[in-house]
């Protein structure tokens, strides 16, 4: 099990069509994003249109949180509607990359990208002050034997939005993530972890997992 902290320093900041993007972390750390030469990754982004089209990323399972607004998707395949969707801060919501993406609304969103072949998904906590919580407690679905056992390696990573917290002492700032990574073999060695909040009445925490393979 290894520890890393991705600081705003260490970030890379990109425009797109509708707004800039934010690339928190991408892995294999030598891949690109732009040739889409990456396992999985995380970024924020920012939507200053009241309408965009999102990027089609072919082969890529996408999962979205809008953070301070609200944003609602129009999803469609081959020009065939899907679906529509409203989201509100901190709801997630899973789709695949290929379909064709228009979002209403001016946000800022929290997104994690993952190729086929991967598992992922993201969650929000809402960490009160002086109610520390283990990992296994807050987000169960990152140790469920059914995404362990697929895959050889684990990352779960710890995003915070507002505040300050921290975990197993190591102290997290707004818009720094925290990454777990672990081989599956060792995932109950992360269970235990401990999130606190020693500082504000309540801070945001956005947590992401996914499972791959080296």
């Amino acid at each position: 099990m290894r520890l890393q902290k991705i600081s705003k320093q260490m970030q890379k900041k990109t425009l797109w069509a509708s707004g800039e993007s934010t690339e928190i972390y991408l892995y294999p750390e030598y891949g690109d994003y732009g040739t889409r030469d990456f396992t999985w990754r995380v970024s924020t982004a920012t939507v200053t249109e009241e309408t965009s089209n999102f990027t089609a990323l072919s082969g890529i399972k996408r999962w979205i949180m809008p953070l301070d607004a609200q944003m609602k998707l129009k999803h469609s395949n081959n020009l065939r509607s899907i679906f529509e969707i409203t989201l509100k801060p901190f709801q997630p919501h899973g789709f695949r990359g290929d379909w064709d993406t228009t979002c209403l609304g001016k946000a800022t969103d929290f997104n994690l990208m993952f190729k086929d072949g991967s598992h992922g998904l993201i969650k929000h906590l809402k960490l009160m002050r002086y109610e520390p919580k283990k990992l296994s407690q807050v987000f169960m679905e990152a140790f469920d034997s059914r995404l362990s056992g697929q895959h050889s390696r684990i990352t779960i990573g710890i995003y915070l939005y507002d505040g300050t917290c921290t975990l197993e002492h190591e102290q997290i700032e707004p818009s720094e993530m925290m990454l777990v990574h672990i081989n599956t073999k060792e995932i109950d060695k992360a269970a235990d972890l401990v999130l606190s909040n020693e500082d504000t009445d309540s801070v945001n925490i956005i947590l992401t997992v996914v499972s791959y393979n080296n």
